[in-house]
């Protein structure tokens, strides 16, 4: 492995994926800037048949990375294929999607400009992958976020939308489908205190109210977190 690569490597990465069964992993530039990672079984891989799979685009959170954000799927056996996209901006000891300020455990101020910059790169990322049919995507916090986003500017591009501990602002407007109706799955703890479950049900109810198909889970007891959640709960 040469220098570069490895560098690459280490720098999408920034925290090791742990215990992924039987998978191969490969960082990625997408030539215009957004590094990713690429996990899929190796069966697949080695048979060439990666663009066959299932694909979730998995979008992490505040100060998370690719291989943090993995482990929540880690000792699964994979089959599907995963892509792990990374924030555009240094956080702490891992990224960011976009500049916010947090104070007295809430969330005081985002840049929208920067929200709406990077839904965009996901969505051309997303569209730029060579698959059988369209991946869905998944994101928790920041990426909950950026999946309410996606569902609302994008919703052709995605075959369902999961975003965990997120909300859509208000200041984004929901594009109508041109092909079937927006599948959401919304997901949301009772507890959260940095983005309040009120602000979910809100993102929730706008969607439903032009036609999307929305199924919201409400976590009892849950803070801000992914405490107990699994490849399972994501993908089911």
């Amino acid at each position: 492995m040469n220098r570069i690569f490895t560098a690459l490597l280490l720098s999408c990465l920034m925290s090791p994926v742990v215990g992924l069964a039987d998978s191969i992993g490969y960082c990625v530039d997408d030539g215009e800037g957004l590094y990713y990672l690429e996990l899929v079984p190796m069966e697949a891989a080695a048979a060439g048949k990666t663009r066959e799979l299932n694909t979730l685009v998995a979008v992490h959170g505040l100060g998370d990375s690719p291989g943090g954000f993995a482990r929540l799927f880690g000792g699964r056996e994979v089959d599907c294929r995963l892509i792990f996209p990374r924030g555009p901006l240094l956080h702490g000891r891992g990224y960011s999607w976009f500049e916010v300020e947090i104070s007295d455990g809430r969330v005081k101020w985002f840049s929208l400009e920067q929200l709406l910059r990077s839904a965009g790169e996901i969505a051309r990322l997303s569209s730029n992958l060579q698959v059988a049919s369209k991946p869905a995507v998944f994101g928790f916090s920041q990426g909950g976020m950026l999946s309410f986003v996606l569902a609302a500017m994008y919703p052709d591009l995605f075959e369902r939308f999961i975003p965990v501990a997120g909300y859509l602002p208000a200041e984004v407007n929901i594009k109508e489908p041109t092909d079937g109706r927006v599948q959401l799955r919304v997901i949301h703890g009772e507890q959260d205190r940095l983005i309040p479950i009120d602000k979910a049900r809100d993102s929730a109810r706008r969607f439903s109210e032009r036609g999307a198909a929305v199924v919201f889970e409400q976590l009892p007891g849950q803070g801000h977190s992914l405490r107990g959640m699994s490849f399972e709960d994501i993908c089911r």
